[in-house]
């Protein structure tokens, strides 16, 4: 546009391109094609998975790709390996299930890389099979299995990283005549993140508390609440995988994951929450119904320590000898032993009101 403007209507003039820039809007751009890898959660300690890789061409149809995986994590999931440096991948449900040629193995030699090659058609071998077309959807164009490791619901920050590596070597994209989308200027390879995108992804590993409390493979059974009711009275000691058991996934095993329990054996399906099973804290997080320090006998959902108190340990020892709902809470001298009598009793009257001396800590 061009503004011819007096002097005295310059201003009126100003005004009048800013109001024609303000009409100027540059759209965003669209990339030609975007690929990521699905965000996932896996149950555990002993568990497997698939990690899903999906695509959206939005402009061209693809014929074949080669791509990096790397874990971030090898001490939580590991690739699966077939022989040699070898890794598993499955087709099944995705856009490349009638392809040709595949190959799938560890660059660095390990179980924590996987480099996929693939081409939809093989010349050499009928039918011809030309690749998928475009599509603004995310779909998945391949599924890698992973395994979780043993021992890795020890871990606090349980999150693995699934990263694209996007050197030129082990990231492109073809077009079913086998050119690249994605290699606008090898062997210099820069990713040109307008046009390409490309999102990594993760595996959150949760403990789910299934109710196979002993570990025999067989969940909610009466074995398993006959366990939790002695592990919650310190009549046993508690299991390795304590997560099983917090059925009300609020990272405590207590009287209300035995209640939920009970209701279980008498009433069914109807008394578990869902979805069943629950995902809670894994160890060492996860703890018994006694959190920080012991005192809290009545197990008051705020763990405060009052007369309250004073009086459901007087009645459980002297009285009508009423269950405890947690045994660690009523443990307040720490005996080792985890023993409940009269010198608990006492350390919790000096505590209430003679020295002020704060219970032991949960055992």
């Amino acid at each position: 546009m061009v503004c011819f403007c007096t002097r005295m209507a310059r201003l009126g003039c100003v005004a009048a391109v800013a109001i024609m820039m303000s009409w100027s809007v540059v759209p965003a751009q669209t990339p030609a094609l975007e690929i990521e890898v699905d965000n996932s959660v896996a149950p555990r300690p002993l568990s497997t998975g698939e990690i899903t890789v999906n695509i959206i061409n939005h402009t061209d149809s693809v014929g074949g790709f080669t791509i990096l995986l790397h874990l971030s994590r090898p001490d939580l999931i590991t690739f699966v390996p077939t022989y040699a440096q070898f890794r598993q991948f499955d087709t099944v449900g995705t856009l490349t299930n009638n392809w040709q040629i595949f190959t799938s193995r560890s660059v660095s030699g390990t179980l924590f890389d996987i480099k996929i090659d693939a081409i939809a058609d093989d010349p050499l071998r009928p039918p011809v099979v030309r690749g998928f077309g475009p599509s603004d959807s995310p779909r998945a164009v391949i599924k890698i299995p992973y395994v979780v490791l043993p021992g890795a619901d020890t871990a606090i920050d349980a999150t693995v990283n699934v990263d694209f590596v996007t050197m030129a070597e082990y990231f492109n994209v073809l077009r079913p005549d086998l050119s690249s989308i994605t290699w606008p200027n090898p062997p210099n390879f820069v990713l040109d993140t307008m046009a390409i995108k490309v999102r990594s992804g993760s595996v959150k590993l949760n403990c789910v508390a299934d109710l196979d409390f002993n570990g025999n493979g067989l969940p909610l059974t009466v074995e398993d609440y006959v366990l939790m009711l002695r592990v919650i009275l310190g009549m046993s000691p508690a299991p390795g995988d304590l997560f099983h058991a917090d059925v009300n996934g609020d990272c405590k095993v207590d009287t209300a994951d035995a209640k939920i329990l009970a209701c279980y054996f008498t009433y069914g399906m109807s008394c578990l929450p869902q979805p069943f099973p629950r995902a809670t804290c894994c160890n060492p997080k996860l703890v018994l119904c006694c959190v920080g320090l012991a005192g809290n006998v009545d197990c008051d959902p705020e763990d405060r320590v009052d007369i309250s108190d004073l009086s459901a340990l007087v009645d459980h020892l002297y009285v009508n000898f009423a269950p405890l709902c947690c045994y660690g809470e009523a443990n307040v001298d720490g005996d080792v032993q985890r023993s409940v009598d009269i010198s608990d009793l006492t350390a919790l009257v000096d505590y209430l009101y003679v020295s002020f001396t704060s219970p032991a800590p949960c055992i």
